[in-house]
């Protein structure tokens, strides 16, 4: 004689599996999401150790691109700062005779740094999502470099602190392309149509001068981000604020290890 289960018991067993089913893929999920941000705090915190030690050396911080003999965007800040993030090889074999799409250093697309690839971008992606706010009043105005005293003067930057570059989940900017996120797009908003894209659901992964970390939450209202985005939005404190240093010699920056992508 063979045993069945009762209806009502085989209902609750296909509930219970399924319960416990749904359960395995949410940890699954919180798990990864928060291995993922741990290496997105970790990568803008290298490109802003890198940023810092071109600074040391030039007496400034790079301009977001630099133009050809027309003023036309030719190349971008992130290859600028290449050697500073120990990749001195490529930025030799990247040639500024040429535009960063031109016919030589198109071929060098492939060989994008994993400092620049967002953790949940395919590890064949060209795409960074690491990208700078642009516009006369940000950080990153064109062909102009800007002194680290300029961006922190008069600003309190604890409590109103300037943010520096984002990641931007909506970016569809290789990461050689002199491009970033214009400043009338940032204002936008977070997580809303034609605004920034966050990945994560706490809000926009970003950068700050003088070096700190922060998410800027999706409800964040314009003039809030204006203050955020732009070197104007601080003058109104009277503290000053002194720009951050960074001592020794090119190296990689004191951040706790987060296993890369061939890790895994």
């Amino acid at each position: 004689m063979t045993f069945k289960w009762p209806p009502s018991r085989k209902a609750w067993l296909l509930q219970l599996s399924g319960t416990l089913v749904l359960a395995a893929v949410v940890v699954t999920r919180s798990v990864r999401v928060a291995i993922y941000s741990a290496r997105t705090a970790a990568r803008l915190q290298y490109i802003q150790v890198a940023l810092e030690f071109y600074r040391r050396e030039h007496g400034c911080y790079p301009p977001q691109y630099l133009t050809d003999q027309r003023g036309r965007p030719a190349h971008s800040w992130r290859v600028l700062v290449l050697p500073y993030l120990g990749y001195e090889e490529l930025f030799q074999r990247y040639r500024f005779d040429e535009p960063w799409n031109g016919p030589h250093n198109r071929l060098l697309a492939t060989e994008m740094p994993e400092i620049y690839r967002s953790p949940f971008l395919d590890s064949t992606s060209t795409i960074t999502q690491y990208v700078g706010i642009a516009g006369t009043d940000t950080p990153w105005r064109g062909a102009t470099p800007v002194e680290g005293d300029e961006l922190l003067r008069g600003r309190d930057w604890e409590s109103n602190p300037l943010v520096w570059f984002v990641e931007a989940a909506n970016s569809d900017i290789n990461w050689m392309e002199p491009r970033d996120i214009p400043l009338e797009q940032a204002l936008v908003g977070i997580d809303v149509p034609g605004g920034i894209q966050s990945n994560y659901s706490d809000g926009l992964p970003a950068q700050t001068l003088p070096g700190l970390r922060m998410r800027v939450p999706a409800n964040t209202p314009p003039d809030e981000l204006r203050a955020m985005f732009t070197v104007a939005g601080g003058k109104d404190n009277a503290q000053e604020a002194v720009p951050p240093s960074v001592d020794g010699k090119r190296s990689s920056p004191d951040v706790e290890h987060v296993p890369n992508q061939a890790e895994e």
